[in-house]
């Protein structure tokens, strides 16, 4: 009554994707089309994982999906750019315990991480003597130099 309940061998077998290790689904129409004259006409959607925009549109597969597994890959940002958080010092993400939720500030559309945009919305900044301030005025630290 199933397309998985005859083909489970071509499931397992498959390597790529590997099926199994991926944890895709055995609802093989899920991808695979009654019309399709072969396994290989699979049609995949992305975006119903993670949508890949920006620069993960033009990332290698295997970039994110180390040696073909596909279970367990992140599914939001920090997991993989944690080192780049941690690195950042202009300003330093985590001495001014910046969000991990990357989109806060990024866009999945942006090509580079300078493309960040920042809103002041945790202390509104819009008038008298802090409007005109830099930042490095009153978190020197976060902006990678001490305190003078």
């Amino acid at each position: 009554m199933t397309c998985y309940s005859c083909h489970a061998p071509q499931y397992l077998a498959t390597k790529s994707p590997a099926h199994h290790a991926a944890g895709f689904p055995t609802q093989c129409e899920v991808c695979h089309r009654a019309s399709h004259a072969s396994w290989s006409q699979a049609v995949f959607s992305h975006s119903s994982y993670f949508a890949l925009s920006g620069v993960h549109a033009t990332t290698a597969c295997a970039r994110c999906h180390k040696n073909n597994v596909y279970r367990g890959t992140p599914r939001t940002c920090y997991p993989c750019h944690q080192t780049q958080y941690d690195k950042t010092t202009n300003p330093n993400h985590r001495a001014a315990a910046f969000p991990t939720t990357c989109e806060t500030c990024h866009r999945d559309t942006d090509t580079s991480f300078n493309q960040g945009t920042f809103n002041h919305t945790r202390f509104p900044i819009t008038s008298g003597r802090h409007a005109g301030n830099a930042c490095s005025a009153c978190l020197p630290e976060v902006m990678g130099r001490a305190s003078t």
